[in-house]
């Protein structure tokens, strides 16, 4: 049942313009980055390539599968691998790349297991001069960006929980399940399209908290029209919906691996058998 809606305070129409186009300018370039450094899925080949004509500078041995859970987790790709290893490499562009090693085995011959040590030394020692520096996980670029992309997100979810106001295009719930796109997409329209940040919409009544559906004074929106207007806000689920199965995937595959093949290299069969089966 649609409740008739309170006018907005002045607090929550106050929001300065410089602090909005501060908050639209640390969204876009920390977007941006998030983009660039999200590992690029590829194969096997094109680092074996790249690594045989010394265009790797660094790389890191992988779990394959990342572990999952509520800690943060570093940035990764956005698929999985079937294999005992997965490499991520920056090439000499600085661009990062991420790829299983399905041609690599878990075990040598005697069956004990191969370690990332291991692997990483014979990877080395295959590549010409000069040789890709080997950085264990934790202590890469994607590691350390990662926390700067939880601080923003955190910030704002923050404003979001906490803030006294009220989105007017959906609901809380809704514009939380638009915050969590993927490289700040969600975060950017919001700030560039709703309340409290967008004025023509902080400017329209406050709707009751879940409401999806409110009355607004036509005058507000058509200043020549008297007659009531019904907004339609998107609710919690609908925008789960939309987001997790359309968005997410339009957003993160279609267009992050869409930049990653047209950017992608050369490609050559695997020689890994100088780690496979023994020791390298």
């Amino acid at each position: 049942m649609s409740v008739e809606p309170e006018m907005p305070t002045k607090r929550e129409t106050r929001v300065r313009p410089w602090l909005r186009w501060t908050v639209l300018a640390i969204l876009v370039i920390t977007g941006l980055l998030q983009f660039w450094l999200t590992p690029f899925s590829t194969d096997e080949g094109q680092f074996a390539y790249q690594l045989s004509h010394g265009q790797v500078a660094s790389f890191t041995i992988l779990n394959p599968h990342p572990q999952s859970g509520w800690g943060l987790q570093p940035l990764r790709g956005l698929h999985t691998y079937d294999s005992d290893f997965a490499v991520q490499w920056s090439d000499r562009f600085g661009m990062t790349r991420e790829a299983g090693l399905s041609g690599v085995a878990g075990q040598n011959a005697d069956g004990s297991n191969v370690d990332t040590g291991q692997l990483a030394d014979a990877l080395v020692a295959a590549a010409p001069r000069p040789k890709p520096q080997v950085v264990p996980e934790g202590q890469r670029v994607t590691d350390h960006a990662t926390w700067a992309f939880a601080v923003v997100m955190l910030a704002m979810l923050g404003f979001l929980v906490f803030g006294n106001y009220q989105p007017r295009r959906m609901t809380k719930w809704a514009t939380f399940w638009t915050y969590v796109l993927p490289f700040n997409v969600g975060m950017i329209w919001a700030v560039s399209r709703d309340a409290p940040w967008d004025p023509p919409m902080a400017r329209l009544p406050r709707p009751e908290p879940g409401d999806t559906t409110y009355t607004v004074p036509t005058s507000l929106l058509r200043p020549r029209s008297s007659t009531p207007l019904g907004v339609r806000r998107r609710g919690g689920w609908a925008m789960f919906l939309l987001t997790s199965f359309i968005l997410y995937g339009l957003v993160g595959a279609v267009l992050h691996d869409g930049v990653g093949n047209l950017l992608s290299g050369p490609s050559s069969k695997p020689g890994w058998h100088l780690v496979r089966g023994g020791t390298p």
